[in-house]
Parts: structure tokens; C-alpha cells; sequence
């Protein structure tokens, strides 16, 4: 098929578009936890359970999924399993295409690289025996156009009961999305609704728990892509805390979970319970999201101030997070794109802290710009205006800076973080209140796009961050209007940059975007942390499958019991 389009950034799921090679063959990787061994054993048939992280269960099937319900969760450990992406990027802990597992066969570029030509591939089926074809395709493309063209050669319906209809028609495609949206809301019908049913996917669902999250998934027997010879079910199990899945471990009941954080000293204890383990910082940033129309407190014109931004980014302690909190599992990282996993689009300036931790510096940015200063107390502005040596425009004269910070309750080094933020910001007078909550509410509630009566409610937030893209654009994220912009930042020169690394063809576009919001600082970007993955000995498979589940994918399709 070809398309005409500028370019396309974001991951989609229905058939379209997150150290090992192609053929999953992988050496020892540097600088990791431990290591994967080479595939072993004879492959038995059986059920691998995976452990589930607390509040992240899927919220969201349909694969037209809103900003609320965006998260790895719901997208790369459910979605996907059932409904693969034109492209499949990760390899590993690479962050490169791997094309044995995509849908389509490398796109071609023409006409000036405003026309792409994608060719499907043929070994792709959907589980009801239909072929794979570019409508499938197209349909996708229709969803994600303008949110109302969305449909599909096997969804476009407006009932349950109602005849296939022709979602170019605009009229139709509302329709479309309507019904498939309100049917992707109701979690309880899951498994039984027969729209979830028809999948091309290695696996489709059978059991969904809408009070838990906990789900069963089958084999499609008639997935087209890689896999074991024999694939295992898929039992993923529910947690309510990291202390109950790391129990889970030590008592040898789950087959492939995770090792928090806090628990890396009692890593004998893992392997003595009979776990081979493995982890590395994921692909992509974690980050404290700003946001910019929270009125209380003035917050939205105190956050807009890019001294302020400075001032906060220097009370951020990530070489003591990493030691303290992280046990040394960990990366630092100061921008949208970090130093580990390597990646040529690492600028300059993310390799070192353009604002070092120094409480002094903090200081010193608010007195230069018009604030008094009260250490352990509550700083104040003195001289408002927009000049020189001026608190900023919108900032009357005795505004505070005092905010609330909505982080996620698991794991436990969201709070540990921010704690020791908000300790180190009330030694310059500003005042932090922080509230915890799960990782699903804060989401929700800290989601400006989707959540209009929240705009006042949040600050910061606090829920992990991104899983970067192949091409690692911030498109959506940091842009303005963007989807997955939850604090509603806006700045034009980066909606420029932004713009340039997705419709330009200089191969350095992304690297200047990613150098100026490293430096703008449109968030408070925080060290990123290992995932630490623990599997039983009697799992085995490809070692990039295993290795990709410390960047927040999953692929037991891979995989396969030994015993």
C-alpha cells in the first residue's frame, strides 16, 4: 500500500504502530544485573505466570487507547500480546527495529520522502483465518486521524449486532469509535465480548478480572510470527504491593516477576530460591511532570519561569537517588533521552548534569530573580514584574512557591524520590505537600487532556515516565496540544524542534529537540531506574525475550517451560 504522509512517530496497535540480534542470539551485555543464558532444555506445555506491578493493570483494550489510559501496562503487556504493530522495535535492550518480529516489510520512501510505501507481509493472519491485509492497516490510520475515523475490516460496526460498515464515511466511522470505545469501557465484558476475540496477536484472552487485572491468555494457534515450539499460556497475577510480588518470589510461586528495588540486597536470596536475574534502565525517561495551568498558588506562572525550573532541577539529588534509593541499580539521566541503552541520538548535554545537585545554586537563581529567601521557612517575592532581577510575569509580590506532588505509591522510590526533593527544596523556603495514590489514579487524575476538572488538582506528578520510540521524538508528549502532554507544556521553539524531527530529513533533528528540552528542563527529569526481571530456571527462550522485559515488553511467545 501507499501513503501519503509526513511521518509516523507514535506506536500503534491494531496493524500499525515499543544486544541481541535479530535471531535472538546475545552476548553478555555491559554494565547489566547479571546475565541471560542461552536457550536450553526440551519445551514442555504449560502455563508461565507473570507478575503484574501494583496499579498497573489494563484499563483499556481497544487499540485507539486516550491519554488516562496510556501506560505499558495496558499498551505493551496486554494490547500487544493480541495485536501486534506494523513495526516492532526493541531487540533486547536495544532500541532497534526487529524486523522478524513487524508486521510489514521496511517501509520505501519517495516523491521528496512525503510518500511511503509499506508491503505486509504474508505470514500474518488474523485468528479467524482472514489475511493480514493494508486495509487493516489503513483502518488504524482512520482511528488515529482525527478520533472519530475509526473502524476496521473486522470492528467496523456501530452494534454488536449491526452489518459491517464503510468507515471512510465519516458519518459511519463516529459511529464506529463510538461503539468500539464505549465497549473497550466496560472491563467486565473482556473475554466474552466477541470483538476481542478476533486477534493477530500470539495470544488472545480468555479470562479478564476487572476487580483485579489479573488475566489468562491462550495461544492463537494461527500467529504468523516467531515463537516457541510450544508456546505456554499466559497467567498474569495481580499484586497489591512490590512486597507481596517480592514474597511471591522468595517463595518460588511466580514464574517470571521483578526484584524491587529496595530489595537488591537480598539478591542471594533470589537466586537460592531458585531465579536466574536480570536488569538494565530502560529505554526511554522518567520524569516529575510540571503542570503549567494549575492555578493554585499562582503554580501556573511560577512553573512558566525557567529560573524556576533551574532552581528546581539543582534540588535534585540523582547521583544520592541512585545510591540510596536505587542500591546502585541505576542510570542518571537529564533529558528525554538517556545515556543507557545507547542510542546515537544521545545529545551532548544529557551525558552531564547542566544542573548539578547544589542547594546554594537553587538559592542563588531565586534571590537573582527577585525572591527573599527564607531557609526553612516559605520564600517570597519581593520585587514583582517582568525585568531584570523580577520575580516573572502573573507573580504578584508575596507569592509563595508552595505545590502538591501526586506520585505513584509502588515502587516505593517514587516516594523516596520526591521525600528527599521536597527536603532538600524547603532548605531554600519553597514547600512541598506530597499525596500518594495509585499508579492508575495518578494517571488519571494528572492527565490535563483527559481530565478537565483536575487542571487544579496536581501540580507535579509522579508515575515513572516514557517508554522512548525507535525514533525518539517527543511528539505527543512535549509538544503543544499533544495527547500525552499531561501538564499542557507549551513552548513554540520546541514545537519547532519538535516539528523538525518528524517531517525533516536532517538525521540530527531529534538530537537538537532532545538537546533544547535537556536544557528547558520542561520537566523535572529523574534518574532512570533498572527493572530487575527474575525468572524461575525451568523458564527458558530466546535471551532477547527475557532481556526485553526490562524495557516493558513482553514477549512469552519467545518463550516456553522447560519442566
Amino acid at each position: 500500500m501507499a501513503l501519503a504522509v509526513c511521518a509516523v512517530t507514535a506506536a500503534a496497535a491494531l496493524a500499525a504502530c515499543s544486544k541481541a540480534n535479530s535471531s535472538g542470539s546475545v552476548n553478555s551485555v555491559s554494565g547489566a544485573f547479571g546475565s541471560v543464558p542461552a536457550a536450553s532444555g526440551t519445551a514442555h506445555a504449560g502455563t508461565l505466570t507473570w507478575a503484574e506491578s501494583p496499579g498497573t493493570a489494563p484499563t483499556w483494550i481497544f487499540p485507539v487507547t486516550p491519554g488516562a489510559n496510556f501506560s505499558t501496562g495496558t499498551i505493551n503487556t496486554f494490547q500487544y500480546l493480541m495485536w501486534r504493530p506494523l513495526y516492532w522495535y526493541g531487540d533486547g535492550v536495544h532500541p532497534v527495529v526487529r524486523p522478524d518480529l513487524s508486521l510489514a516489510d521496511p517501509p520505501v520512501y519517495s516523491n521528496g520522502d512525503t510518500t511511503v510505501t509499506v508491503h505486509m507481509k504474508t505470514n500474518y493472519r488474523w485468528s479467524d483465518g482472514q489475511p493480514l491485509t493494508a486495509r487493516d492497516a489503513l483502518f488504524y490510520f482512520d482511528m488515529v486521524r482525527a478520533a472519530v475515523k475509526e473502524s476496521g475490516a473486522t470492528w467496523a460496526k456501530a452494534s454488536a449486532t449491526g452489518p459491517v460498515l464503510d468507515f471512510t464515511n465519516p458519518a459511519n466511522a463516529k459511529q464506529i469509535y463510538d461503539f468500539l470505545a464505549k465497549q473497550s469501557g466496560s472491563t467486565g465484558t473482556y473475554a466474552s465480548n466477541p470483538l476481542w476475540q478476533v486477534v493477530d496477536g500470539p495470544y488472545r484472552l480468555t479470562q479478564f478480572n476487572n476487580t483485579t487485572g489479573g488475566y489468562t491468555m491462550a495461544p492463537n494457534p494461527k500467529y504468523g510470527g516467531p515463537h516457541s515450539a510450544i508456546v505456554p499460556t499466559l497467567q498474569a497475577v495481580p499484586y497489591t504491593s512490590d512486597t507481596a510480588e517480592f514474597n511471591a518470589v522468595l517463595s518460588h510461586s511466580i514464574d517470571l516477576g521483578y526484584m524491587p528495588l529496595n530489595d537488591v540486597p537480598q539478591m542471594g536470596a533470589v537466586k537460592a530460591a531458585g531465579y536466574h536475574v536480570f536488569g538494565y534502565p530502560g529505554w526511554g525517561f522518567a520524569y516529575a511532570n510540571y503542570n503549567f495551568v494549575d492555578k493554585t498558588g499562582d503554580f501556573n506562572n511560577i512553573i512558566k519561569q525557567f529560573y524556576i525550573r533551574q532552581a528546581l532541577a539543582h534540588l535534585e539529588n540523582q547521583p544520592g537517588y541512585i545510591k540510596a534509593f536505587f542500591h546502585g541499580a541505576g542510570g542518571l539521566a537529564y533529558g528525554p533521552i538517556p545515556s543507557v541503552p545507547t542510542s546515537p541520538y544521545t545529545p551532548a548535554n544529557a551525558l552531564k548534569n547542566p544542573y548539578p545537585y547544589s542547594v546554594a545554586a537553587a538559592a542563588s537563581l531565586l534571590r537573582s530573580h527577585g525572591w527573599t529567601v527564607v531557609p526553612g521557612g516559605a520564600s517570597t517575592c519581593a520585587k514583582p514584574g517582568t525585568g531584570p532581577g523580577e520575580c516573572g510575569a502573573g507573580i504578584p509580590a508575596g507569592t509563595k512557591i508552595s505545590f502538591n506532588v501526586l506520585y505513584a505509591s509502588d515502587p516505593v522510590i517514587f516516594g523516596e524520590q520526591v521525600t528527599a526533593w521536597a527536603s532538600d527544596a524547603k532548605k531554600v523556603g519553597i514547600n512541598i505537600t506530597l499525596q500518594s495514590g495509585t499508579f492508575n489514579h495518578v494517571i488519571t487524575v494528572a492527565n490535563d487532556p483527559g481530565s478537565p476538572k483536575t487542571f487544579n488538582d496536581w501540580a507535579v506528578a509522579v508515575y515513572g515516565g516514557f517508554v522512548d520510540p525507535y525514533y525518539p521524538t517527543t511528539l505527543g508528549i512535549f509538544s503543544s496540544g499533544g495527547s500525552l502532554n499531561g501538564g499542557f507544556y507549551s513552548d513554540p521553539q520546541a514545537d519547532k524542534l519538535i516539528h523538525a524531527s518528524v517531517t525533516s530529513n536532517n538525521p540530527n533533528a531529534v538530537k537538537a529537540e532532545a538537546s533544547y528540552l535537556t536544557r528547558i528542563q520542561p520537566s523535572l527529569f529523574q534518574p532512570n531506574y533498572d527493572w530487575i526481571t527474575v525468572w524461575k530456571t525451568n523458564v527458558s527462550g530466546q535471551p532477547a525475550a527475557i532481556e526485553s522485559t526490562t524495557q516493558y515488553f513482553l514477549n512469552p511467545e519467545l518463550m516456553y517451560l522447560t519442566k
